[in-house]
């Protein structure tokens, strides 16, 4: 028996039809989920505190989505501060979490478990504060950081709400904003400072 397969234009278009929600779909849903490094780190805060946590919001904007807003506010007049911010973004995202019955007494634990599960991830911890209730941290890559390719994850913890957030960008426009408004030597001591470069 000698059959054919023919492909009709009307059979392409509803092939078409049919699975194009579902990129879109997972573009959308993108906005709502962190990126697996913050989830990691939100993982390592949740998995080691006592009591229970209510999930208030996650937001993530990534290349995409950051670069349609920085082509949309370059039509209109922006004053620089906000001009520098937009041209250092790459992508950014934040998740708000309440936390009930949480110990203040465990916030070193949660750091000590947050490095461990960032450094098995390759990010070192920049900055860690524990003040009262609060705790701050800060993860940087521990390789490939350059003024131009600079990412950061960070854990706040504040009595009963968690925020972890995270960003990518080019601090190129930044500092040059900077170097603009201040002073370029305290400006430049700033940065090597904090980036150690």
């Amino acid at each position: 028996m000698n059959s054919q397969f023919s492909v009709r234009p009307r059979h392409v278009v509803l092939a078409i039809v049919v699975a194009m929600p579902f990129p879109f779909a997972a573009w959308i849903a993108g906005f709502f989920l962190l990126s697996s490094d913050a989830a990691v780190l939100r993982d390592s805060v949740l998995d080691n505190i006592s009591g229970s946590s209510d999930h208030k919001i996650t937001l993530h904007a990534g290349g995409v989505t950051v670069a349609l807003v920085r082509a949309v506010t370059g039509r209109f007049h922006v004053p620089p501060e906000p001009r520098a911010v937009l041209d250092t973004l790459h992508s950014a995202e934040v998740g708000i979490y309440t936390i009930k019955a949480s110990e203040l007494s465990l916030r070193r634990t949660v750091l000590a478990k947050a490095d461990e599960a960032m450094t098995k991830r390759g990010w070192i911890r920049m900055v860690g504060v524990i003040e009262g209730g609060n705790l701050l941290a800060i993860y940087v890559p521990e390789k490939s950081l350059s003024l131009t390719r600079m990412k950061c994850c960070v854990l706040v913890l504040n009595e009963d709400r968690l925020v972890i957030a995270s960003g990518s960008g080019n601090l190129d426009p930044l500092v040059s904003f900077a170097e603009n408004r201040f002073n370029l030597e305290e400006t430049q001591h700033a940065i090597a400072k904090v980036t150690g470069l």
